[in-house]
């Protein structure tokens, strides 16, 4: 199970509308179902590639919902949105794998 730091819990509340009560339950839920890095491609992946030189903390990415939750190994560090233009690309894997 992931644990979740301070900074965690208020990104969850702020861009996700998800209560403190329920934020271990999504973050568990990313960190074991989530679209992860290797399976993006073209704008989808250079996002993720751009967050991942952002926050220099982040190891272990993976896309839950409408958002991209940013873990190191276990711990979640924060939450980030996903713009508009590249949920197509998200929809698209989430049809390719079957969910």
């Amino acid at each position: 199970m992931p644990k979740l730091t301070k900074h965690s819990i208020s990104r969850l509340e702020q861009r996700c509308g998800v209560s403190r009560k329920n934020a271990s339950t999504v973050a568990r839920r990313a960190f074991r179902t989530g679209i992860t890095h290797t399976e993006t491609h073209g704008n989808l992946h250079r996002f993720l590639d751009s967050i991942y030189l952002s926050q220099k903390k982040g190891t272990n990415m993976r896309i839950y919902g409408n958002a991209v939750f940013v873990f190191k190994e276990d711990i979640l560090i924060t939450v980030i949105n996903i713009p508009d233009n590249l949920m197509n690309d998200v929809k698209e894997i989430k049809k390719k794998r079957g969910k």
